[in-house]
């Protein structure tokens, strides 16, 4: 079911992000450093109940479903397939899909709980406010969540600083990439995409994220290039 929102343009969301980072440090401490504890400042500061379940069964939905949202008991419930103390290799998928329910609540609740049409949505018995799945990926309401996990889980100034002060790079090209992964050693059909992932790993893996989210977000921001005429003009 598709639900309408608003246009919402990516600095208001990178803002929110960072907003909810900031509230969470003046009263735990600051994060200095990632991964930024996403399941924490959903679960402890923002008092919504974090739990695992199968969700294909529970929600008698397909299979593609990560993550869903209920307003009104305050709860998120990730997919089981997910649960990183049983599946660690999925860490980094677990902490986008939590920061994208968050980014649900921090961006999208409002709408719902001012529209009296979608009141049956709160009942206990219902199905969630948002159900979130991958074929879902490009409507508004599930880009907006997207873009928001990415700016929570790997926040502006602290990628930046990361980058600079543990990889020894502001801004790096994807020139200076091959040059560190020669496509011969992958095949000659090797993409961009996944020298970039390749060389970004490392990265992701300090945020707590997947390598693909990563190298968007790196993009994204200017902190990698694929032409090196960007360099010459800057962000």
């Amino acid at each position: 079911m598709t639900k309408l929102v608003p246009f919402l343009t990516k600095d208001y969301i990178e803002t929110e992000a960072a907003g909810l980072l900031s509230s969470y440090g003046e009263k735990f401490g600051s994060i200095t450093r990632p991964p930024i504890p996403a399941d924490e400042i959903l679960n402890t500061y923002l008092k919504v109940h974090l739990d695992f379940d199968d969700l294909p069964k529970l929600l008698r939905t397909d299979k593609d479903v990560f993550g869903a949202t209920w307003l009104q008991r305050r709860q998120v419930i990730i997919d089981e397939s997910l649960d990183p103390t049983e599946h660690p290799e999925m860490i980094g998928r677990y902490n986008f899909t939590v920061g994208h329910e968050t980014g649900h609540w921090q961006l999208h609740r409002i709408y719902f709980e001012k529209n009296p049409n979608q009141e049956l949505l709160f009942a206990v018995d219902e199905p969630p406010a948002v159900i979130c799945r991958t074929s879902q990926a490009k409507e508004r309401i599930e880009w907006q969540a997207d873009f928001f996990s990415s700016c929570f889980l790997i926040p502006k100034l602290m990628i930046a600083e990361w980058c600079r002060l543990n990889y020894g790079f502001d801004q790096i090209s994807l020139i200076e990439i091959k040059a560190r992964f020669p496509t011969r050693r992958y095949g000659a059909s090797v993409s961009d995409d996944f020298l970039i992932e390749k060389f970004v790993k490392p990265i992701a893996k300090d945020f707590a994220v997947s390598a693909i989210a990563m190298r968007i977000r790196l993009e994204y921001l200017g902190l990698v290039v694929r032409e090196l005429e960007s360099r010459l003009v800057g962000l």
